[in-house]
């Protein structure tokens, strides 16, 4: 892919995927939430442009073997409780009946495949997949709160796509409780092989080792892990 067609793909990119504002949040909280997306999608964005680069270098020098080459992968980030001002970094302790958000993102790659293969973008679009949040009461070894979604992508499938949840931390107890949330993506076709989970969570807290390595790097190789505690 060169820098020309990369440009493309950004120019076909909404600023932020998440349309739809549902009933009860605030227009003051939808600002910040297209403020907060942004920001992660650009650097993202960037991300992905070094990556094609890089995968462009290896083809035009026509190295034995290619990299691993992924068709998409999924992120998560949150809670955030958009409190104050940005960066809106994710709220590590939450108080009990409090509002937050959690955020799945899916990445689908938009360079060919090795060999000339189609991107992820050609062969992913037009599928439906449901994207699930699964939480875990790691206190008390239970499960917690889930929230699933479905939806189909369009063709050209995007370069991202978010899906947002809607948590409200439940009463803990006299006892705090830490609980972890993991993201799955499906896609629901029958006899197609495609299906991810979160194993990377974007943490504004942490570093950004961003391995050199073609693919697409993570912020934090680190599970969604929050502390609810009863005010």
């Amino acid at each position: 892919m060169t820098i020309k067609q990369m440009q493309e793909v950004r120019a076909q990119q909404k600023e932020v995927v998440i349309d739809t504002a549902p009933e009860g949040i605030s227009e003051e909280i939808l600002e910040k939430e297209q403020t907060l997306l942004a920001s992660l999608e650009r650097q993202i964005q960037h991300l992905t442009e070094d990556y094609a680069m890089r995968m462009a270098g290896s083809i035009e020098r026509a190295e034995p073997t290619l990299p691993t080459y992924m068709y998409w992968d999924v992120f998560s980030y949150g809670p955030v409780q958009y409190l104050g001002y940005p960066p809106y970094i994710p709220s590590k302790i939450v108080a009990a009946g409090e509002t937050c958000y959690i955020y799945g993102l899916i990445w689908i790659n938009p360079v060919n495949g090795p060999g000339g293969g189609l991107p992820g973008s050609i062969v992913l679009g037009d599928r439906n997949y449901t994207m699930c949040f699964e939480t875990t009461n790691l206190s008390q070894l239970a499960l917690g709160p889930e929230f699933s979604q479905t939806d189909t992508f369009p063709s050209p499938a995007p370069l991202l796509t978010w899906v947002r949840w809607e948590f409200v931390a439940p009463d803990p107890g006299p006892q705090p409780k830490l609980y972890e949330v993991n993201l799955t993506v499906d896609v629901n076709v029958p006899g197609q092989p495609f299906a991810a989970f979160s194993t990377w969570h974007l943490d504004k807290e942490g570093d950004t080792p961003f391995d050199p390595s073609p693919g697409l790097p993570p912020l934090s190789h680190h599970p969604l892990r929050f502390m609810v505690y009863r005010k």
